[in-house]
């Protein structure tokens, strides 16, 4: 039985705990992203390979995006978020430990996104849905200032002091805090109180996901102005990973070194922000 009540406050045990736990994770992913990109381009010299581990994230979301909603509506979503969380924080590790063998390749980093990718594909609609469970649906504009707003920091956090850190400790110990970090993060979620979904439970099938997601869409483009922003954000997040990619090899180019990279990307940061 689920014997979940409605939070009366914001500030409650479960949303402190998923909170915190989302802005460890977040913060050891910037300093991954920017370390793996390093050591791409200072092993390989192509800008092609740095655009191909953004395109792997990008059509993972697109092709099984769609999907992965249905598949989470059905499923215990507290299990999917602990063992997902669990399961990136194991192959950090695992990636980590290879780069401090000098053993890390190519193939590695490229299945490595690959699984990244297909895990933010399913973590990302559970931890959100768990999110507008564990507030009073009178604070969930304030939760939602208040999550962007903690990450928004710690990825300025994160990007102002990557450089100098890969400087300091080396690409090998930065991967293996980022499984740290999402080890700590499954570690908290343990002890989320998720309330039983409307769906929990019901049969996974191709026909059931399929009727989901075939109704989500009938949906979605119904609704006046969301068909619009859901192309606005294919389209930005088309363009985007595209101009990530280059902006190491520019700024390499251009003479900067790590810890300069990393100031530099925390102002672009900022700057979206404040504007």
């Amino acid at each position: 039985m689920d014997d979940f009540v409605q939070p009366k406050k914001l500030w409650n045990r479960n949303f402190i705990l998923l909170l915190q736990g989302h802005a460890v994770s977040v913060f050891g992913d910037v300093l991954y992203s920017i370390a793996i990109g390093f050591w791409v381009y200072d092993k390989t010299g192509s800008t092609a390979l740095m655009g191909m581990m953004s395109s792997i994230s990008m059509f993972v979301m697109m092709f099984l995006g769609p999907f992965s909603g249905a598949i989470i509506d059905r499923s215990d979503r507290k299990i999917v978020i602990v063992g997902i969380d669990a399961l990136r924080g194991l192959l950090m590790i695992i990636v980590g430990v290879f780069a401090v063998q000098g053993k890390l390749g190519i193939p590695m980093i490229l299945f490595t996104a690959f699984i990244a990718a297909l895990c933010g594909v399913f973590f990302n609609p559970a931890s959100m849905t768990v999110f507008i469970d564990l507030v009073p649906k009178s604070e969930l504009v304030r939760a939602q200032s208040l999550s962007s707003g903690s990450v928004s920091l710690i990825g300025l956090i994160g990007k102002g002091v990557s450089g100098a850190l890969l400087v300091v400790f080396g690409i090998g110990p930065i991967i293996i805090m980022n499984g740290i970090s999402f080890l700590f993060s499954a570690f908290t979620e343990m002890f989320i109180h998720v309330p039983k979904g409307v769906k929990q439970g019901q049969e996974i099938s191709v026909k059931h996901v399929l009727s989901d997601v075939a109704q989500g869409a009938r949906d979605a483009f119904a609704t006046p102005g969301l068909n619009t922003l859901i192309k606005s954000a294919l389209l930005a997040n088309f363009l985007g990973s595209g101009f990530m990619s280059l902006l190491i090899p520019l700024a390499l180019q251009k003479g900067m070194n790590m810890t300069e990279y990393g100031l530099f990307v925390a102002a672009g940061s900022l700057a979206a922000v404040l504007g």
